[in-house]
């Protein structure tokens, strides 16, 4: 299904952003939190609305 795709790339995201050093602050990462928000806003499907979030929150 396409709910499981945007999941497993949103996974692989999460784990890039886990396992690494945070962000830098002077990074700009505005069109990543743009896609982040746009799916937490518009994606159906509650599991890849909670891992986008989950994504949005290893950027802080």
């Amino acid at each position: 299904k396409q709910w499981k795709d945007r999941k497993e790339v949103l996974d692989d995201l999460l784990t890039l952003l886990t396992q690494n050093p945070k962000p830098k602050p002077d990074s700009d990462y505005s069109e990543l939190v743009k896609v982040l928000k746009k799916i937490i806003t518009k994606d159906s499907n509650i599991t890849v609305v909670l891992v986008a979030g989950k994504c949005l929150t290893a950027l802080a």
